[in-house]
């Protein structure tokens, strides 16, 4: 019989070509969903697991080449194609690994992907900052650990306009870098066989805390001038970016009991506004509204058991379905989840959980040769 264990869903990420979603988590499992019109997830005839030798810390997907990135404990990066939406039942399931680069002591703790530029930059455990330029099948060239930070980097959001990449360890609050690859872009366009040149990361700006607490989730607003964070005690806050890559503190919600750390959040577009949606560390799934000028934070919605079915609440990563108004979370216990937004007037009514999935990890027999770890 098959044994059965608990895993904690550490990333998800939706791909809105394929209408497929992938998830990570700490035993090695990459799991691939079909999404149907009603918002159920299904492990299809086209979809499957993957299994590999060590926990998954952060996922990048690049829907436009159906390349999947995938960074891992024992201090790899993977590459992987996705399977097309459309395949039939005779097709091998899952993702097929396609290459894996060593980092060299460098287990990823969060990354960052720029798919107009196939631009991965990843913070790792031990501080450092690095960025990878993909080519054609997800080979490319590394660009070097380009900044080396005293601590864990926990979380970094980049905006893919202005190149500024937003960064927060336990040493310093928030750190913004500007991202220069010139060189390596033109290195990595000429072909495989000529080496990217090193590109650098420009600190502008370090801010402190304003006596907030450590800062566990990072996001910038579709318009670029806004970043918003969440930290430990459950805070939400809200900075206006200068023109000179400094950073002015706005706005900031209310410590709100019951919260628990801000792990995750997405700012995304809902109905004729923008939202910005965070999951924390106690099951709460939480619907703000932020205003463009003056970032005054409101909430608008509060789904306080998130994850009950799990008996695990935790919210650790949060995707989203533009076109149709989807919400995916993952957490503890293997919880996965779909939420659809419900609007009344000018504000979010209510979120309604269409699915939700206790995603367990099978120890199957030596013959079911796609659920065994690869290297």
């Amino acid at each position: 019989s098959h044994q059965e264990r608990r895993s904690n869903t550490i990333c998800v990420k939706f791909d809105p070509v394929q209408q497929l979603l992938v998830t990570g988590n700490n035993l090695g499992q990459i799991m691939v969903w079909k999404l149907d019109s009603t918002g159920t997830l299904a492990l299809t005839s086209l979809a499957g697991e993957r299994r590999f030798s060590s926990a998954i810390y952060g996922l990048a997907c690049d829907p436009r080449r159906r390349l999947l990135y995938i960074g891992t404990k024992d201090d790899s990066l993977r590459a992987a194609i996705l399977p097309h939406s459309d395949e039939h039942a005779e097709r091998p399931l899952g993702v097929d690994q396609i290459g894996r680069r060593p980092l060299g002591s460098c287990t990823v703790s969060c990354m960052v992907y720029d798919p107009s530029r196939s631009l991965l930059i990843m913070g790792t455990e031990f501080g450092k900052l690095r960025a990878h330029i993909f080519g054609k099948w997800g080979s490319g060239s590394d660009v070097g650990a380009m900044a080396t930070l005293g601590s864990k980097i926990k979380c970094m959001a980049f905006d893919t306009d202005s190149r500024l990449l937003v960064t927060a360890d336990a040493e310093v609050f928030l750190r913004v870098w500007r991202v220069n690859l010139a060189a390596a872009e033109a290195g990595a366009g000429r072909g495989a066989q000529t080496e990217a040149q090193p590109g650098t990361f420009e600190q502008l700006h370090s801010a402190d805390g304003d006596g907030l607490n450590s800062i566990m989730s990072l996001a910038w607003s579709l318009s670029s001038r806004l970043l918003f964070a969440g930290d430990t005690s459950g805070v939400v806050c809200c900075w206006r970016l200068g023109t000179d890559g400094s950073l002015d503190m706005i706005s900031q919600s209310a410590l709100s009991a019951g919260f628990g750390a801000i792990l995750c959040m997405r700012h995304v577009a809902m109905g004729d506004g923008q939202v910005l949606l965070t999951g924390s560390k106690d099951g709460v799934l939480t619907v703000w509204d932020c205003h463009p000028a003056t970032g005054a934070l409101t909430q608008l919605y509060c789904e306080s058991e998130a994850h009950k079915a799990s008996g695990r609440p935790m919210v650790s990563s949060i995707d989203f379905d533009h076109e149709r108004s989807l919400c995916f979370t993952t957490g503890c216990g293997g919880a996965l989840c779909v939420w659809k937004v419900a609007f009344r007037g000018s504000g979010v009514d209510r979120l309604s959980k269409l699915h939700e999935e206790e995603v367990l990890l099978h120890k199957p027999t030596a013959d079911a040769a796609l659920r065994n770890p690869v290297q």
